[in-house]
C-alpha cells in the first residue's frame, strides 16, 4: 500500500508538472485563449447579486490575512492542546513557501489580468493564480495534517477531505467569476500548488515516521 501511494504521488507530480508546463508555454496561444473564453462565458452566465456576494466572501477567506490567522489558530491548538510541533511547523513552511513561490512565478511570466468585467480589484500579475496555488497547498496541507492526527472514524476524515476539496475548487471558480483570473491561471495555480503540496506531504511523512518531533 505504501509503495502504491508513493507511485501514485509521483504520477500526480508528473501530471501536475506537465499541465503547468503546457499552460505556461501555451496560455497566449489560440487553443488556451479559446478555452479561457469559453469557461469565462459559462461561469459568468450565473452572475447574480447573491452569487457575487457568496464568491466575494469565499475569495476573501482565501487571502493572506485569514490564512495567517488560520495558521496561528492551528499552531495554538497543536502546540498547547495536542503537544505537537511538527504539524504547525510544516503548515507554516507550506504557506510561506507557496506564497513566495507564487510571487516568483507571477513576476517571471508577467501575464496581465483580464481587462473586462472585473467585479473586484486585484493587483499584480495573473499567472499562475495565487488564490488557486496557495489554497490547494495550504488548505490541502492543513486537511492532511488534521486527518493524520485525529483518531476519528474514517467517515469523518473523508468529510474533511471532501469539504476541503470543495472549498479549494470554489475558491478557484470565484476568481474566474469575479473577473480577476483566466481559467488557465487557475489550472496552472492548482497544478504547481499541487506539486508543492505533495512535496510538503512527503517531507512531513518522512519526519513523522522517523518520530523527529520536538513535542509529542
Amino acid at each position: 500500500m505504501n509503495r502504491f501511494a508513493r507511485y501514485f504521488k509521483s504520477a500526480l507530480i508528473v501530471i501536475f508538472l506537465l499541465l503547468f508546463l503546457f499552460l505556461a508555454f501555451q496560455y497566449n496561444k489560440q487553443l488556451v485563449r479559446s478555452f479561457d473564453r469559453t469557461v469565462i462565458h459559462f461561469i459568468t452566465g450565473f452572475e447574480t447579486k447573491n452569487v457575487t456576494s457568496f464568491f466575494i466572501v469565499l475569495t476573501t477567506i482565501a487571502t493572506k490575512y485569514y490564512e495567517y490567522l488560520f495558521l496561528a489558530l492551528f499552531a495554538v491548538i497543536f502546540l498547547l492542546f495536542l503537544r505537537r510541533m511538527l504539524e504547525p511547523v510544516m503548515l507554516a513552511v507550506t504557506l510561506i513557501g507557496v506564497r513566495y513561490g507564487n510571487h516568483l512565478l507571477k513576476d517571471w511570466f508577467g501575464r496581465e489580468r483580464p481587462a473586462s468585467h472585473p467585479l473586484i480589484e486585484a493587483g499584480g500579475y495573473s499567472f499562475p493564480s495565487g488564490h488557486a496555488m496557495i489554497s490547494i497547498a495550504f488548505f490541502g496541507m492543513a486537511a492532511y495534517l488534521i486527518i493524520s492526527v485525529i483518531k476519528e472514524r474514517v467517515i469523518v476524515k473523508r468529510w474533511i477531505a471532501i469539504v476541503t476539496a470543495l472549498f479549494i475548487l470554489l475558491v478557484g471558480i470565484s476568481r474566474i467569476y469575479l473577473g480577476v483570473h483566466y481559467p488557465s491561471d487557475i489550472l496552472a495555480g492548482f497544478a504547481v500548488g499541487g506539486i508543492w503540496l505533495l512535496a510538503c506531504i512527503g517531507i512531513y511523512d518522512f519526519f513523522a515516521k522517523k518520530r523527529i518531533k520536538v513535542l509529542l
